[in-house]
């Protein structure tokens, strides 16, 4: 396949790039989110292995404009979200076509697609909300939202196969192409990384990711029982449903007294965050509601066991790489940890585990998406 994308790059059209491409990556500005880390890997990919007949634009906030390279354009989300201009909506204008395809990264996208002509990709990561969401009413505007992304596309991405899966059942796609492409999985390796702002005292648990009901941190100050462990936890927390919730996770770890040993960073450096990953015990991921999950491809990385949940995609891409909780009652959390430590321990799984990490790549994701873009050229 590298082969052939390498054929296919050296040719153009009369000479010329002729293809127009916008890429929406409007959800970049919210920083340390699982929808930046797939834009910035993503278009990385996508420019190094794009071919000259393709004219790529970005849509995103000023700010950030040639973070992909000098040589493309870029589209402000700001400007035209304050002038609610060809960008902003979610019904395609009656003009002709900007662009012969307009990739919408993410399902809440705000944009308003340039041209009645334009092929429209559509990356569908996760219908969270029917996890989220309790109120009927809630759930269902946001099922009509999701399904107003659905009718706007031509062609939809999921990003596992149980994104597509829970697509299908829930949303009319009017038989639309709906396929899989799993997101790659990048860790810039530091050579030299300073300690981070929290020292842990001793061996530590670590957890990351947004810190929100849906990953189920509150459930892990139940392992810290009958040992020295601490749990570091870091993630976003600025927000009022993150602060909610970090006091849910303290009232928990009070109820087993262990709360002098849980220590909630707020969001980290990719310095710090590797040094936490590369000297934790084990890395924790108990979430409920994943599109994909990245965190324990990363503890994975650096070779460390990760014990997940059995919800949603996360069995999918930990694979039999990963020990799980069966459910979370704290007796049998305690049991599934310290059965899959000794485990570990004894059999040192560490080639298995770094394989995993290696199977979702960037380059190949980016090679996917451009044959799809290839098909309506």
């Amino acid at each position: 396949m590298i082969q052939d994308l390498v054929q296919w790059k050296t040719k153009s059209v009369n000479g010329r790039k002729s293809n127009q491409v916008l890429l929406d990556f409007e959800r970049m500005e919210g920083l340390y989110t699982g929808f930046y880390y797939f834009n910035l890997h993503f278009g990385k990919s996508l420019m190094k292995l794009a071919p000259r007949s393709m004219d790529f634009s970005f849509y995103l906030a000023e700010h950030q404009f040639g973070m992909f390279g000098e040589d493309v354009k870029y589209e402000s989300s700001r400007t035209y979200k304050e002038k609610k201009k060809k960008f902003f909506g979610l019904i395609p204008r009656k003009e002709p076509a900007v662009y012969d395809i307009v990739h919408v990264s993410d399902q809440h996208s705000r944009i308003r697609i340039p041209g009645q002509h334009s092929k429209v990709i559509l990356t569908v990561h996760d219908l969270n909300y029917l996890v989220e969401l309790d109120d009927k009413k809630q759930m269902e505007e946001e099922r009509k939202k999701h399904q107003r992304m659905i009718d706007m596309a031509d062609h939809i991405v999921c990003i596992s196969e149980f994104s597509r899966k829970t697509v299908l059942e829930n949303l009319d796609t009017r038989n639309k192409p709906v396929d899989v492409i799993y997101q790659g999985c990048e860790l810039a390796e530091f050579e030299t990384v300073e300690r981070p702002g929290y020292l842990p005292k001793g061996p530590f648990l670590y957890a990351m990711s947004n810190v929100l009901p849906k990953k189920n941190f509150h459930v892990l100050p139940c392992l810290l029982v009958g040992n020295q462990y601490e749990l570091i936890i870091s993630g976003i927390i600025e927000h009022a449903p993150q602060r909610e919730y970090v006091k849910k996770i303290m009232e928990e770890a009070r109820q087993y007294g262990v709360q002098d040993r849980v220590i909630i960073t707020g969001p980290v450096s990719n310095e710090e965050r590797q040094w936490y990953l590369q000297h934790c015990t084990a890395f924790m991921f108990p979430s409920v509601a994943e599109g994909f999950g990245t965190p324990p491809l990363e503890a994975m990385y650096f070779g460390k066991p990760v014990f997940a949940s059995t919800h949603t995609s996360v069995p999918e891409i930990c694979g039999d790489a990963a020990y799980y909780f069966k459910n979370f009652e704290p007796e049998m959390m305690r049991k599934n940890f310290e059965e899959g430590m000794a485990h570990y321990q004894r059999f040192q799984p560490l080639q298995k585990i770094r394989e995993r990490y290696d199977f979702f790549s960037w380059d190949k994701t980016a090679l996917q998406y451009l044959d799809i873009y290839n098909r309506y050229l």
